[in-house]
């Protein structure tokens, strides 16, 4: 079964947000045996999204839909499947009876004509009800597709995927997929082709596919095999990594295990690193010492989660606090360079921001990378809950711990 995704929103195509929710799909499907093709973006627009949703409807069993199922003016997607279905949308009571119990829940009784629109539905297509939110997951099966559409709340998106995973597996079966990442440091990725390319064709022969996925250093090489038994799936790949392990080095880590790329890129080199967190609350700390003999290069973390332990801890500027406010790039590189200056350490990394902003599923995140001669910070927006928000935090926050370190020993 192949499969393709479309997050619907201007928020995500002005980067306003990142968008999360193809991620996490794209993995859930994978681990269903499902192949993803494609992933795409596409503006509030009905016209383009039908366009959109029809092109995908001829090359994709099924089709995965996230965002504009809201109450507002701008969440075209119910309109855009009815059209592309050429059905009209009827009113579906029991939908609306689950918006009025949402409401009680949350002690509202302010239901608006906005809200009772997320009651309608193409009438050929049924829906999951949504447990924890106002918008059902709408869903159509015909003979040559499915498709899928949720809202684009990332916890009500979580939340409606388990029914659909469950109504997949209770009608289809589906081929298993194993995926095995590893990372090459140091070498061109072009460089790195030329070099095993003899490789890369016998492992074609064999029903492996690899993809390149560079970054700044590094060269992730995946090798994807599909079959029925994941146990000699992995076997498969196992060999034939073996067999590159002749040709060049290379970490079996993938850099998704960011533990593992930071100590090999200190443990040998007897570089050092620490970390002042605050939104991230010591979950960066947490992940860099799940590694195997990171003591001998993680110098120590503080946890500066008030103002107060940033001044009377780290010996962070108050007069910079309330100048730039707490949440502020400003503020990041700060406390980087205190904490570079406080343990002595090679590099240094930091965090400040909102893990979640009025309960709007939103939140900031400034980091601060700090060696002995640069300071570099950057500022995202994240959409999550507070969970989501601080988990993304800490991925984003060692990936740039890894980029600042990479640009000066690579």
């Amino acid at each position: 079964m192949k499969s393709s995704v479309i997050c619907i929103g201007d928020e995500i195509l002005i980067g306003q947000i990142a968008d999360t929710n193809s991620r996490f799909i794209a993995q859930r499907l994978n681990s269903l045996g499902i192949e993803c093709s494609s992933i795409k973006i596409v503006a509030d627009d009905k016209k383009a999204l039908v366009e959109l949703i029809n092109e995908e409807s001829k090359r994709s069993d099924l089709i995965i839909l996230s965002g504009g199922l809201g109450p507002t003016n701008d969440d075209i997607t119910r309109e855009a499947i009815a059209y592309f279905l050429s059905e009209k949308l009827i009113f579906s009571k029991q939908v609306f009876e689950n918006i009025k119990e949402v409401f009680k829940k949350f002690g509202r009784t302010d239901i608006t004509n906005l809200n009772k629109q997320q009651a309608y539905i193409p009438e050929s297509c049924t829906f999951f009800q949504n447990d924890i939110g106002t918008a059902p997951a709408i869903l159509k099966e015909s003979e040559k597709f499915i498709l899928v559409a949720f809202p684009g709340v990332p916890s009500e998106l979580i939340h409606l995927f388990e029914k659909l995973e469950k109504f997949l597996t209770s009608k289809y079966e589906f081929l298993q997929i194993y995926h095995k990442t590893v990372s090459v440091f140091g070498i061109p990725e072009s460089k790195l082709a030329l070099i095993i390319s003899s490789w890369e064709k016998n492992i074609k022969k064999n029903n492996i596919n690899l993809s390149y996925l560079p970054k700044k250093g590094i060269v992730r090489l995946r090798l994807t095999a599909r079959g029925e038994e994941k146990l000699e799936l992995k076997k498969k790949i196992d060999s034939s990594l073996s067999n590159l392990k002749k040709i060049i080095d290379f970490s079996y880590h993938d850099i998704g295990k960011l533990e593992h790329v930071i100590h090999d890129l200190l443990y040998e080199r007897g570089l050092t690193i620490s970390c002042a967190e605050s939104c991230t609350s010591g979950e960066i700390s947490s992940t860099i010492t799940k590694a195997s003999g990171s003591s001998k290069y993680f110098k120590g973390g503080l946890v500066v989660y008030s103002n107060f332990s940033k001044v009377n801890l780290l010996n962070v500027d108050l007069k910079k606090i309330e100048k730039y406010g707490v949440v502020s790039e400003e503020v990041a590189k700060e406390m980087s360079q205190k904490c570079l200056k406080k343990f002595d350490s090679d590099f240094s990394i930091s965090t400040t921001g909102l893990m979640e902003i009025d309960n709007t599923n939103k939140g900031v995140l400034c980091i601060s990378f700090s060696s002995k001669t640069k300071t570099l910070s950057k500022k995202f927006e994240l959409k999550g809950n507070r969970e989501q928000v601080t988990k993304q935090s800490t991925i984003l926050a060692i990936e740039f711990l890894i980029s600042g370190i990479m640009d000066k020993i690579l």
